[in-house]
Order: structure tokens, then sequence, then C-alpha cells
């Protein structure tokens, strides 16, 4: 079966950052978005050229993704955007709600007046920007939010581990928005009823928000892939 060549129309790069890491974030951002599909060959000429760069770069940064499980290789035939799939989106969720239960299980009690506003920070933004019908940028304050849940614990390698199953998890999430818009007024919903709990201390019911709205996604997504293979 031949493999997809990419239709991507990249832009020429200025000097401005870093060429390896300014590569590699265009690329990753491509993939995330999904304007880079599954199966999708990447052929580094073809980048290098599209993005006005040497393949060094290029090489570089297929390599990082491939280390993010974002772009897969095989020997003689480059590099291709990595498949996607009900149990690998299943697994991601598993993991996301273990670290975020336990980061936030642990870390609330000792949260401050100002950890808290940096919360409703994200929340002010978020409504702002669904106010506003930009409902990609409050998916990225939500993404946001959660990530903060992360970091208030302070652990470097449960921080690490997260970034990696954030990147991959984007991409089905950026799907599922896609998808069914009005999961975005749905997950505000959750979002506003945790910043409530967490604004009044309540950790136990933070929790339990934070674990309902994690199952709410992660069943609203399986149903939809469900419904979508009955339907072929």
């Amino acid at each position: 079966m031949p493999m997809k060549t990419s239709s991507m129309k990249l832009t020429k790069l200025n000097n401005i950052e870093p060429i390896k890491e300014k590569v590699y974030t265009i690329l990753l951002e491509n993939i995330l978005e999904g304007r880079m599909l599954p199966g999708e060959q990447l052929v580094e000429q073809t980048v290098a050229a599209e993005l006005g760069v040497s393949k060094s770069p290029v090489r570089d940064a297929l390599h990082r993704l491939s280390g993010d499980g974002l772009v897969v290789g095989a020997p003689y035939r480059g590099f291709c955007v990595a498949p996607m799939s009900a149990k690998e989106f299943k697994e991601l969720m598993d993991v996301r709600m273990a670290l975020e239960i336990f980061c936030l299980h642990e870390a609330m009690d000792g949260y401050t007046d100002e950890d808290i506003q940096e919360f409703s920070a994200y929340m002010d933004h978020a409504s702002e920007s669904l106010d506003h019908s930009k409902d990609q940028l409050a998916h990225e304050s939500h993404l946001d939010f959660h990530l903060l849940i992360i970091n208030k614990y302070g652990n470097d390698m449960i921080a690490a581990i997260y970034d990696n199953n954030r990147k991959k998890l984007k991409r089905y999430l950026r799907i599922n928005i896609k998808q069914i818009p009005e999961r975005i007024q749905i997950s505000h919903q959750f979002h506003l009823r945790m910043m409530e709990l967490i604004r009044k201390k309540d950790k136990n019911g933070a929790v339990s928000e934070l674990r309902n709205h994690l199952c709410d996604v992660t069943e609203a997504f399986l149903k939809e892939k469900q419904e979508v293979k009955m339907a072929l």
C-alpha cells in the first residue's frame, strides 16, 4: 500500500529562534492540530524545502517527534505521522487521570491564595474566550488549568511523564472538539465547578469533580468513535 505524502505548505523560517527548535515546534503544532494526518509521510527533503532550511534540523525534529511518539520511522521508508487508536486514547486518559488526581489530592491542602488565583486566571481567560466564540483558546486554557494541577505538586519526573502524555493526547482531544463542538461548553462547566471547589478548599469535592470530568471526556470520545465505526 503506497505511503501518503504530505500536502502541507509550510512557511519559510527566519533566524529569530534556533532553527532546530523552530522546525520541531512547527511540525509538532501541525501534527497536534491535525493538519498532518496519521499515516502522512514526512520526507526530509520536502519538509526542508518548504521551510527553507537544510535537512539536518528537519532530521533532528523528526527524531525528537519519534521520541514523543508522534511520528514513526521505518528502515528505508523514512518517517510518517503516528497512527491513532481508541486503545491508545484510553491508555493516555488512564495515565492522565492517575497523575492529575494524585497531584490534586496531594497538593491541594497546601494551595495558597496566590495558587488559587492562578487557577482562576485560566478560567477567566477560558470564559472570555468562549464569550467571543474562540473555542480553541478556551480549550488551551482548560489544558493549562490541568497542567497547573501537575505543576503545583512540584515533582519533575511526574511533570515530564505528563508532558509526553499531553502531547500525544492533544491530537485526540482536538479531533473530538472538531467532531463535537459542544464538548467545549460541557468541559467548561466541569472546570467552573472544579474552580469553585478549589476556591472553597473542598479537596474531596474537587478530586471527585476532576475524576467525573476526565471520565466524561473518555466516554464521549469512545462513544463517538464507536458510532462512527458502526456507521461505516
